[in-house]
């Protein structure tokens, strides 16, 4: 496969089952060397010619993997290196279809802002977007890698304030902008979504470029931004002991502290990281991308204008992937009393029946991580949007064990991240569950084209699986396995939210 961008010849694959994929394609310079702990800057087209856009790039340098180790959670073959020379890179992929006017989805992939990989095999685009021309909605779907852990979001007073794992982001988003037409899709019809904390990051991009049209709507799934922005002084003490592990030269300028981690070897300052243990790195207020808490923005509405439509989501026990290490009613205080302010921690621990006899521990930590960090933010986000009454906002709730995961096959949990099998038509689902894999990628894509995920041929509305899904003022969208459902505000857990809500 071929395409043509600025005299540029592009050559990708074309799959066993017709999709077309041109993978590893460059959006920004390498950042190294002097562009280590920068902005980052496009890269020039043409590079070499003829591109050949046929494997995964290497990853960004993260301390972790980029995986979970669970299929379909693990990364593609050859792609597990690290190597951020050449790691800045999206992948695009698309049907056979004459159509030059396709709807465009970016996807940002989550890892909690210190790993991840657009070379997971379940990001593998082809399910999605033949799952959706399937059902007469081809589109183009990109994937984009971004610096992550410490080459993404380290600051301090010498480096600033380092969002640069967001300007990343950003960067790949211009250059849908620019050149998605040589691939058949339309600028004007990208839909930017993202999972976990690349959800988070889409909240960021939305409220960190008010005035640039990077994509026309906007999808969280188990994210927003309810995610703390970086403490300066947490991240000031990270970058000092960074430069005593790599021995920067004492009594030196900060410049000089600058210049001496932009020269340090990739593996050296990885293994620095590593041993400074468990190391929390977030995007910082910064006062010129960052001004404030994306969610902060949202719950009071306040969406870019050319952001026309908004869908937040989460899944049923978004907590399940952390409790299974509280077996016990000690820990479960434990965690409550890390977590929570002290003058609500006994009113937390009755809400959710700590003391009860015969309650298991593990669930109760699912159920508090669950409404405290996805639903209740969901629910808030949700209600500034809709209160603006500028930008249609959707929910949803997703609500289906998947036979492949362990926790859902055991407990019938829906954990944290167990949808994107799903919406990406992954290989591991049974033929019940790619079907709602593509009710899920038609509806995605149809919110990419008119920011409503009901709209079929014409603008019609032909709902999702055969319910219609109303705005959020409505209700919400609850997937089931064989038949969704609409469920009114504040009718799941609503006890639990309205306590939440109230404290807040």
């Amino acid at each position: 496969m071929e395409i043509r961008i600025n005299d540029l010849n592009i050559i990708g694959t074309a799959t066993a089952d017709g999709v077309h994929q041109f993978l590893g394609i460059p959006y920004a310079l390498p950042p190294t060397g002097p562009l280590r702990f920068s902005s980052s800057l496009p890269h020039p087209i043409p590079f070499e010619q003829p591109f050949y856009a046929t494997r995964y790039s290497p990853m960004c340098p993260q301390t972790a993997s980029g995986s979970t180790g669970q299929p379909p959670f693990t990364v593609a073959d050859g792609a597990d290196i690290m190597d951020e020379s050449s790691c800045l890179t999206l992948n695009v992929f698309a049907t056979p279809d004459e159509r030059t006017d396709k709807p465009v989805l970016v996807f940002i992939h989550g890892g909690g802002f210190v790993n991840g990989s657009a070379s997971v095999v379940c990001y593998d685009g082809g399910g999605l977007v033949t799952a959706a021309a399937s059902r007469g909605e081809p589109c183009i779907l990109v994937t984009i890698q971004y610096r992550v852990g410490v080459l993404g979001f380290l600051s301090s007073r010498e480096i600033g304030r380092g969002n640069f794992g967001i300007e990343d982001c950003a960067c790949a988003l211009r250059w849908v902008q620019q050149h998605i037409h040589a691939f058949g899709g339309d600028a004007s019809k990208v839909c930017c979504f993202g999972q976990s904390s690349g959800a988070a990051t889409v909240a960021f991009l939305m409220t960190c470029y008010p005035n640039e049209r990077l994509f026309s709507t906007a999808i969280c799934q188990s994210g927003v931004a309810s995610i703390g922005l970086a403490d300066a002084g947490y991240m000031q003490d990270v970058f000092d002991m960074v430069c005593d592990f790599t021995e920067c030269p004492l009594g030196v300028s900060g410049e000089e502290k600058l210049k001496h981690l932009q020269s340090v070897p990739q593996d050296v300052l990885m293994q620095a990281v590593e041993a400074l243990g468990q190391i929390f790195f977030s995007p910082i207020f910064d006062g010129v991308i960052v001004k404030e808490s994306p969610q902060a923005a949202l719950v009071r509405g306040d969406v870019p204008q050319h952001v026309k439509a908004v869908m937040v989501g989460y899944n049923e026990h978004e907590g399940a992937s952390i409790s299974g290490a509280f077996k016990t009613r000690g820990l479960v205080k434990q965690y409550i009393g890390m977590h929570f302010k002290e003058d609500i921690i006994h009113k937390i621990e009755h809400l959710y029946k700590v003391n009860e006899e015969g309650r298991d521990p593990r669930k109760i930590v699912s159920d508090i991580c669950g409404d405290a960090m996805f639903a209740v933010p969901t629910r808030t986000t949700c209600r500034g949007i809709a209160k603006s009454r500028r930008t249609r906002c959707f929910s949803y709730r997703f609500n289906v064990p998947c036979h492949a995961n362990t926790l859902s096959r055991k407990l019938g949990y829906v954990p944290h991240g167990w949808e994107l099998p799903f919406l990406f038509n992954s290989s591991v689902l049974n033929d019940v569950e790619k079907r709602l894999g593509e009710d899920m990628a038609v509806a995605w894509v149809r919110f990419a084209e008119s920011g409503d995920p009901n709209a079929g041929e014409d603008g019609k509305s032909v709902g999702v699986g055969g319910i219609v899904w109303p705005e959020y003022k409505d209700g919400c969208m609850v997937f089931e396995l064989t038949k969704h459902r609409v469920e009114g505000d504040g009718v799941w857990r609503g006890e639990y939210m309205r306590f939440y809500e109230a404290k807040m």
